[in-house]
C-alpha cells in the first residue's frame, strides 16, 4: 500500500512540475495574424501580419506562476510565460486544450509593437 502511495505521490510530483511550461517552437494564432517564437535559448521573436507586417525580436521567461495579479478579493491570476519586446512586459497564462494553446492576458505594460502581441488568442503549433 505504502508504495502505490509512492509512486502516485511520484507521478503527481513529476506532471506539477512540467505544468507552467510552454514547449519552444512557433505558435500560430488561428486567423495568422499573430506568431509567437519561442526559442530554447529564452530569444524571442513576435510577428504580427496585420496592415503591414512587423516583427520585434527579445526574450522570454517562463515557469509556474511566474507572474501574477491581485484581485480586489485578494485572491492571483497567475501566469506562465513573460515576454520582454522592447518597451513592453507581460503576462500570459498558456493553456493547451486539444492541439491548440490558448495565450490569455493577465497584465501587459508599456507601449509599442510588444502591446499587441499580448493579446487573447487561441493558437496552434507552427512550422519551424
Amino acid at each position: 500500500m505504502m508504495l502505490k502511495f509512492t509512486i502516485a505521490a511520484l507521478l503527481i510530483s513529476a506532471a506539477t512540475s512540467a505544468l507552467g511550461q510552454v514547449a519552444p517552437g512557433t505558435y500560430v494564432s488561428l486567423d495568422g495574424v499573430l506568431e509567437h517564437q519561442l526559442k530554447p535559448t529564452g530569444d524571442y521573436v513576435g510577428k504580427r501580419r496585420d496592415e503591414q507586417e512587423t516583427s520585434g525580436a527579445r526574450v522570454y521567461q517562463q515557469g509556474a506562476d511566474i507572474c501574477w495579479v491581485t484581485r480586489e478579493d485578494g485572491s492571483r491570476k497567475t501566469g506562465d510565460l513573460m515576454l520582454y519586446v522592447g518597451e513592453v512586459q507581460c503576462c500570459l497564462s498558456v493553456a493547451q486544450i486539444s492541439d491548440k494553446f490558448t495565450f490569455e492576458q493577465i497584465w501587459v505594460e508599456g507601449v509599442g509593437f510588444g502591446y499587441g502581441m499580448c493579446k487573447n488568442q487561441v493558437f496552434q503549433r507552427g512550422q519551424e
